[in-house]
């Protein structure tokens, strides 16, 4: 299955949040009109959001650009789909879309992985050793990171991937002895 899974573009992307499960649900829809459901929980998404970020610091590193040089980009069909996802997470196009597996599965690990050094992917594995694998190009892995800090958000769970601010007092404390 996950080599299949190789050969197939990701199209669509949504993140929602269930409170009666305490879990992010991720629907991943390929070219080929199939959809990958996956339910998430906190340990996985702590898991994934630092090694994205950890590859996405890495990867602005490598590809600094020096602030006076200005870079003229259009925005690809992928990004503008990828804001509508953000915006509406049920596009029409998952009504279409046929199931890969037949219930939703929990992801039991996830891993960001270089494959034959040609390129990153994010892997999702579940019991039954299905495997979710997405092949990471620099716009994915933004979205994907977007997507989750929403996530984040919605759930308010703390990961740890936010600064927290620290409030100094003004008064004066004694230190309490033992």
């Amino acid at each position: 299955m996950s080599d299949k899974l190789l050969s197939e573009t990701v199209q669509q992307l949504s993140l929602e949040y269930f409170a009666d499960e305490d879990r992010l649900f991720l629907k991943t829809g390929f070219s080929d009109e199939t959809e990958y459901s996956i339910w998430l929980t906190r340990r996985t998404v702590k898991s994934i959001w630092f090694q994205l970020k950890e590859l996405d610091e890495l990867d602005q590193s490598l590809n600094h650009v020096p602030d006076e040089v200005t870079i003229k980009r259009e925005v690809s069909p992928i990004e503008t789909l990828n804001q509508a996802a953000i915006k509406r997470p049920e596009l029409e196009a998952y009504k279409n879309r046929v199931s890969r597996l037949l219930h939703p599965v929990l992801a039991s690990s996830c891993e960001v992985k270089e494959v034959d050094l040609k390129f990153t992917s994010l892997e999702f594995v579940a019991k039954d050793d299905h495997v979710l694998r997405i092949v990471l190009n620099d716009e994915l892995k933004k979205m994907i990171l977007k997507l989750l800090d929403q996530g984040l958000k919605e759930a308010s769970w703390n990961i740890g991937a936010h600064h927290a601010h620290i409030m100094v007092s003004n008064q004066n404390i004694r230190p309490l002895l033992h």
